[in-house]
């Protein structure tokens, strides 16, 4: 993915959610990610 087509999501993503919600979503996104590393810890074990 080239750096254009990175910034062209990223303005996407500023446009759909306003810059008030951005902190927001990348909060629940980071818990999302943390959840699904910790399931895969589990079923590992």
């Amino acid at each position: 993915m080239s750096l254009i087509e990175v910034l062209l999501i990223l303005l996407i993503i500023l446009i759909i959610f306003g810059a008030k919600r951005i902190p927001k979503l990348g909060t629940d996104l980071g818990k999302f990610f943390r959840y699904i590393k910790e399931g895969i810890r589990r079923r590992r074990s």
